[in-house]
């Protein structure tokens, strides 16, 4: 099955959407979505990193991120990222201490480790 197809597929939107809620319909980057005013953002799910011979459904939880459209794009290389090394994401789990995202408290950041450390 093509990544295209599973992208398609009913499991990756029940996965897809326990992501959207758990993330709050919000982006994880720039948090626009946060406030509830934003008339229209497109979210994706994006995985943080790839395992080979899984489907895009069955990664844990920790291993996916809601990312609006245009960070996504700057992510992924599609559109440049002006902002300063310092203030870019960094999404990886495994080899680095656990993301703090932006305006997150650290009860957050904790119960994200413990649920990844689950996870695993």
């Amino acid at each position: 099955m093509s990544y295209e197809e599973q992208l398609n597929d009913v499991r990756w939107f029940e996965k897809r959407d326990e992501i959207l809620q758990r993330d709050d319909y919000c982006c994880q980057d720039c948090l626009r979505g946060r406030d509830r005013l934003t008339t229209y953002i497109k979210l994706h799910v994006h995985h943080i990193k790839y395992i080979a011979g899984r489907m895009a459904w069955e990664y844990p939880n920790g291993y996916l991120i809601t990312l609006c459209d245009e960070c996504h794009s700057k992510l992924h290389g599609l559109i440049p990222d002006m902002r300063p090394e310092h203030v870019k994401p960094s999404f990886v789990y495994r080899d680095r201490e656990f993301e703090s995202r932006p305006v997150r408290h650290i009860k957050d950041v904790i119960m994200d480790m413990i649920k990844f450390m689950d996870d695993e």
